[in-house]
């Protein structure tokens, strides 16, 4: 091919597949394929200060191999979980104000539902047990 083009004669090799087919191949077999990754935990700061802080963290969690990801619209909170649940995050924490001054906020677990009050100084240690 490259002499077709008015280089030098070479010799080749090629190979090619249908991406397309070996996937139909897959389904036929009920070959499982892999879930998405999804984050662990899923950021939401209410604020400029609750912001920079929920991007410290994120950078900690992610450090640390800890699957997370974070709201940067900064629009409402409703948007932020819609996100989370979209991403299937197993976790959505809420940052604003008043969880910085206590250093305490509500963990969201957005399977069950549940929330649970966590310190935010123990929060690393928490999701480093949750990630095994």
């Amino acid at each position: 091919m490259i002499e077709s083009f008015g280089g030098p004669k070479l010799p080749a090799f090629g190979f090619g597949a249908g991406l397309e087919r070996i996937l139909q191949t897959m389904v036929h077999q009920n070959v499982p394929f892999p879930l998405a990754p999804h984050p662990k935990v899923y950021l939401i700061g209410m604020g400029e200060e609750a912001s920079t802080y929920c991007f410290e963290l994120l950078a900690k969690l992610r450090k640390e191999k800890i699957a997370s990801d974070m709201d940067l619209t900064g629009k409402k909170i409703q948007h932020g979980l819609q996100r989370a649940a979209a991403l299937n995050a197993e976790y959505c924490l809420v940052i604003g104000e008043e969880e910085l001054k206590t250093k305490k906020a509500e963990l969201k677990n957005m399977t069950t539902r549940e929330n649970k009050t966590i310190s935010l100084e123990n929060l690393l240690t928490l999701f480093e047990e949750i990630n095994g």
